[in-house]
């Protein structure tokens, strides 16, 4: 995950997404969205300017890793990620993150 947020500048909400509220007022907010609200975000922040990584841990439930897998998880993400680019509607994506 680091060294995606290092690559990419493209933290997951999970990570801790922190913004000065001024710019969250100025680029609209969060979108209503199901899922990949995170990810569309922090495309619109980019636009602002280059995101910093800094050095402190946020501490999330990990239940998800656990259960599928790093690989297996990560593998989806990515997939689920390649198909919001792609156009997929978020909530076709919600239903298959969550297997509903």
């Amino acid at each position: 995950m680091k060294l995606r947020c290092a690559l990419f500048s493209l933290p997951y909400g999970d990570q801790g997404i922190f913004v000065r509220r001024s710019t969250f007022d100025g680029i609209g907010g969060y979108r209503e969205m199901p899922l990949m609200e995170d990810v569309e975000i922090v495309g619109r922040l980019k636009r602002e300017g280059r995101p910093a990584l800094l050095g402190k841990c946020a501490f999330t439930h990990d239940r998800r890793w656990v259960k599928n897998g790093w690989i297996r998880a990560s593998v989806s993400n990515q997939v689920l990620m390649l198909m919001y680019k792609l156009g997929v509607d978020p909530h076709t994506l919600e239903r298959l993150y969550y297997r509903r």
